[in-house]
């Protein structure tokens, strides 16, 4: 993934507010720029707090992804779609493609070696970035 998309460009907000409805745009996105969706409850303030941590390291990378945040009470479908388990869930999307990352709230110096990996995780080779994140891959299985 070339580095030329910055946070701040026209269509480069750091963090934006994804749906059932609003997905396939974030997915289009995707094509140009990795994605980084975090998946979590209104009805659970840590993990609402978790999308201000991805925010913060998305401003520490100099714009190289966009979060999606997804909030799971009002659009089930993501859950679902995902096979989404337990939140906060992060999964990257790479040239349109899911790539589970992680569940759970992981601090900035965990979260930074997915981030760093994330544009090869797409590969067809399977990988899915550096180790399961607390052991526990996000979402059930990859693709639709």
């Amino acid at each position: 993934m070339s580095g030329a998309w910055r946070v701040g460009q026209p269509g480069g907000d750091l963090v934006v507010s994804v749906n059932d409805a609003t997905f396939q745009d974030i997915a289009t996105t995707s094509l140009r720029v990795p994605i980084v969706v975090v998946l979590w409850s209104a009805r659970l303030a840590q993990t609402a707090s978790f999308v201000g941590v991805m925010a913060d390291v998305a401003r520490d990378n100099g714009g190289r992804f966009q979060v999606a945040s997804v909030d799971v009470d009002t659009s089930p479908g993501l859950l679902r779609a995902f096979q989404i388990q337990s939140v906060p869930a992060t999964i990257g999307l790479v040239q349109g493609q899911p790539v589970p990352l992680f569940v759970g709230a992981l601090p900035p110096s965990e979260i930074q070696p997915w981030i760093d990996e994330l544009p090869q995780v797409g590969r067809a080779d399977g990988r899915h970035g550096p180790g399961l994140g607390r052991g526990r891959r996000a979402g059930g299985r990859r693709g639709r």
